[in-house]
C-alpha cells in the first residue's frame, strides 16, 4: 500500500494525474507516508527490513536515476507508477479504496503470548515461510528494543550469510545438532520443541546460529582461503549435493576449532 500511495503522490505531483480533492497529494503523504514531526532521517513511517530499507528511501526521492534497479521494491513501485496512469481507476476512487482497507490491531497483556497468538491468526491465512515463523519466534516475545538489537546484531547477518535460504539452513542446523532431519513442513515446529526442551537463551542460541550460517556461506559460495576446497564445494554445488551439507556444517566447525589436520579436512571432501 505504501508503494502504491508514493506512486499516486509523485505522479499527482508531476501533473500526470489530476484528483477531483485539491489535498489529496498532502493527504496521501503526510497522513499515510511519513510522520512530519519526526527527524528526516526516521519520517517514512513504514520501516522495511534492512535489506530494503535504502530501497524503499531512494523512492521517495524526485530523481529516478537515484532509485536501485535491482529492488523489488522498485520493481513494484514502477508496476504501479505505470499502472495508475492508464486511470482504470480516478486518484480520488483508488484513494478512497484503500481507504476502505481494514486493520486489525491486537493490544496484548503482559501474561498473553504473543507467540501463539501469532501462530493462531497465521494458520487462518497463507502460512509464512518456516525461516519467518523461526524469526518471529526468536524475536517476538522479547522487548522492542531487543528485537531491533537482535536483529541487527544476528538475524540479518544469518539471512545474508544463508542467500535467505533460513528455511534450509535452520534444517541442516536442526541435522547437525539433533542428528535427525525434519521435514520441510515441520522445520519451524521441530525447531520451536528443540529451543523449549533445552530452555535456550535467545541471544545465546542467535550466536550460535550466526556461527554456523556463516560457515553455512562458506558451502554456498565456496568462499575459502584454500584453492583445492574451493573447488571441491563448487563440485559439490553442482552436483547439488545439499544432503551432505549437515555433514560439512560440523566437518567446517571441527577445521576451524582445530580439532583435525588439514589433511583430513580434503579427505572430508574428496
Amino acid at each position: 500500500m505504501s508503494l502504491l500511495m508514493l506512486a499516486m503522490y509523485h505522479l499527482i505531483g508531476q501533473g500526470k494525474i489530476v484528483p477531483e480533492d485539491p489535498t489529496l497529494s498532502t493527504r496521501i503523504y503526510e497522513d499515510y507516508l511519513v510522520d512530519k514531526y519526526q527527524p528526516k532521517e526516521t519520517r517514512i513511517k513504514l520501516k522495511p527490513i534492512k535489506e530494503d530499507q535504502q530501497a524503499f528511501g531512494k523512492l521517495f526521492e524526485e530523481e529516478e536515476r537515484e532509485y536501485i534497479p535491482g529492488s523489488n521494491l522498485t520493481t513494484n513501485y514502477r508496476y504501479f507508477y505505470e499502472r495508475i496512469q492508464k486511470e482504470e481507476l480516478t486518484p480520488d476512487q483508488l484513494f478512497q479504496a484503500i481507504r476502505s482497507l481494514e486493520i486489525i490491531h491486537i493490544k496484548l497483556d503482559q501474561e498473553d503470548n504473543p507467540q501463539l497468538i501469532f501462530e493462531s491468526l497465521n494458520s487462518t491465512g497463507l502460512d509464512l515461510s518456516e525461516g519467518d515463523k523461526t524469526r518471529n519466534y526468536i524475536l517476538m516475545g522479547l522487548p522492542a528494543k531487543k528485537q531491533e538489537e537482535y536483529y541487527e546484531k544476528y538475524w540479518n547477518k544469518i539471512e545474508q550469510s544463508t542467500n535467505y535460504q533460513v528455511d534450509l539452513f535452520a534444517r541442516d542446523y536442526l541435522s547437525v545438532k539433533q542428528q535427525a532431519t525434519p521435514a520441510l513442513n515441520k522445520i519451524y515446529r521441530t525447531f520451536k520443541t528443540y529451543v523449549e526442551e533445552r530452555d535456550m537463551e535467545m541471544e545465546s542460541l542467535l550466536a550460535d546460529l550466526l556461527f554456523y550460517a556463516r560457515l553455512y556461506r562458506i558451502l554456498l559460495t565456496g568462499e575459502f582461503s584454500d584453492k583445492r576446497l574451493r573447488v571441491c564445494i563448487f563440485r559439490l554445488n553442482r552436483l547439488e549435493t545439499t544432503i551432505t551439507r549437515p555433514f560439512f556444517l560440523e566437518a567446517l566447525r571441527l577445521y576451524q576449532k582445530g580439532r583435525f589436520a588439514q589433511t583430513i579436512w580434503y579427505l572430508y571432501f574428496w
